[in-house]
Parts: C-alpha cells; sequence; structure tokens
C-alpha cells in the first residue's frame, strides 16, 4: 500500500471514529486534515484555527501599514470586521 492510501485509510478510520461515513463527509462537515501531523481535526478546532489564522494575517498586515505608512481600506476593513466579530 503506498504512503498516500495508507494515510487515507488512517484518516477515513479517524473519521469514522468521530462518527462520520467518510473522510469526505468529515471535511463537509468542517472537518481539517493536518498533513503534517497526520490526523484529523474536528470541527470546532478547525474553525478556531481559522480565526487565528485570519487573526495572524491580519496583524501582518497593519504592520505592512505601519512599516510603509500607506492607507490601505481593504486591510482596515478586514481589521474593522474581524475585531467586531466575537470569538469564543
Amino acid at each position: 500500500m503506498s504512503k498516500m492510501s495508507q494515510l487515507h485509510a488512517e484518516l477515513s478510520e479517524q473519521a469514522y471514529d468521530m462518527g462520520y461515513e467518510s473522510l469526505g463527509e468529515a471535511e463537509q462537515m468542517g472537518c481539517e486534515v493536518d498533513w503534517e501531523n497526520q490526523k484529523l481535526i474536528p470541527p470546532e478546532e478547525a474553525a478556531h484555527n481559522s480565526i487565528l489564522r485570519e487573526r495572524d494575517e491580519i496583524i501582518a498586515d497593519l504592520k505592512k501599514l505601519v512599516t510603509r505608512s500607506e492607507y490601505d481600506r481593504r486591510t482596515k476593513t478586514r481589521a474593522v470586521e474581524f475585531l467586531r466579530t466575537e470569538v469564543k
């Protein structure tokens, strides 16, 4: 069995253990695959990780604005929208 086939089988088993019929269903329901650690991330954790990635992108964009001393409407809009969003 190839490494990719073996990984798919392991991830499919993890999906089944989480209550999903298949890896595809798990991904459709919001699970993410952590390829580096070869594990399936539940939807709640995946959503939280997505928020953290968005936050980091916004912070990086804001740092660029400060460095360049330029006004970037898109970054300002993203920052305002993100900061208005409640994170639990």
